[in-house]
């Protein structure tokens, strides 16, 4: 399904009770959605940001609290990613794809 540049895909984050899945796991499945691109022609998320590290800015805090500010925004696959605090994936088509 593949989506009108000025129309983001939004990937939400799981229910409060459920586990959440790696965040490259969602950014990956938001942009096989957004692009209608099969994953094994995607290249490796890790080429353009560091997954291990992406995964712990957002962990929950020290106290078990979630993240409730903050954002990263990356290009991935003619995309542009944003994963905020509460590990919502938006994917946007780059302005220049």
């Amino acid at each position: 399904m593949s989506h009108a540049p000025d129309s983001p895909s939004v990937s939400t984050p799981p229910s409060q009770s459920s586990a959440n899945p790696p965040l490259s796991l969602t950014i990956t499945e938001a942009i096989i959605a957004h692009t209608d691109t099969p994953r094994e022609e995607l290249p490796p998320l890790y080429t353009v940001i560091d997954p291990d590290s992406l995964e712990n800015l957002f962990a929950n805090t020290m106290n078990g609290a979630s993240r409730t500010t903050g954002n990263v925004v990356f290009q991935y696959a003619g995309c542009t990613v944003t994963v905020r605090a509460d590990r919502t994936v938006v994917v946007e088509s780059s302005p220049d794809n």
